[in-house]
């Protein structure tokens, strides 16, 4: 948190965070069991289940054993997952947008898929979608696009999602700057994962950004999160470690 503005919003969520759930004993798993699920699932094999049957849906275009797959998973509270990562196969796979696309409309009109994780999903998307901007071409205005469709059709209700302007919002620091910091903070946090040397990593982020420009270490703090959110127990809590 030192490295973010003390009045921003960025540190009024994790103070939150903090004091409501990482400072308990096995956060990691407290805030796992917050999504559903069982003891015996994590996070990983959902995700790793939602992407299997996803990539078998495209192929197949069998909706009854895609709603199957979602019920089997048991967990309601995390279907937005399935959102996100339905919306991603989309904008990388343009031909498997229809497919994908009727398969959400339908889980949110036979009640496999509430309205709020439906919501959820798509504000998951808007947060990354500057990230995806580095691997999908025009990932804001095909995100846009499959916004537009999904309000038209009656499943998602855009005026409860966040904003998304069509140009990226002018940031305080040059795209370049930006997206040269974000492929080289990619691998610094790679390496803070393997190392879980605070030291050196807090040695690499001060030379990458010099200034201490808080623009950069909100980008950090974000993709540091970001990328701990999918991997193991470990890295989860070595996320929550690190910013404080």
């Amino acid at each position: 948190m030192a490295h973010l503005p003390k009045d921003s919003k960025g540190v009024e969520v994790m103070k939150k965070t903090e004091k409501s759930y990482l400072a308990a004993p096995l956060h990691a798993e407290i805030i796992e069991r917050c999504w559903g699920g069982s003891k015996n699932t994590t996070v990983d094999d959902v995700k790793a289940k939602i992407n299997n049957f996803l990539k078998e849906y495209v192929v197949s275009g069998d909706k009854k054993e895609a709603f199957r797959c979602i019920k089997d998973l048991k967990v309601p509270f995390f279907h937005h997952e399935i959102v996100k990562r339905a919306l991603i196969m989309a904008m990388e796979r343009r031909q498997a947008e229809s497919p994908l696309l009727n398969l959400l409309k339908e889980a949110a009109e036979e009640g496999f898929i509430y309205s709020s994780q439906m919501t959820k999903g798509f504000d998951r998307l808007i947060d990354t979608v500057d990230d995806l901007s580095l691997d999908i071409r025009n990932a804001r205005g095909i995100l846009q696009q499959l916004m537009s469709k999904a309000a038209s059709e009656g499943w998602l209700c855009v005026s409860s999602l966040k904003s998304l302007s069509v140009e990226p919002e002018k940031n305080t620091i040059e795209d370049s700057t930006a997206n040269s910091f974000k492929v080289k903070t990619q691998s610094i946090i790679k390496e803070y994962f393997l190392s879980g040397d605070i030291l050196e990593i807090n040695s690499c982020l001060e030379q990458e950004n010099s200034n201490n420009c808080a623009a950069l270490n909100a980008i950090f703090v974000k993709k540091l999160i970001t990328l701990a959110m999918d991997r193991k127990n470990r890295e989860k809590e070595m996320s929550s470690v690190f910013p404080s």
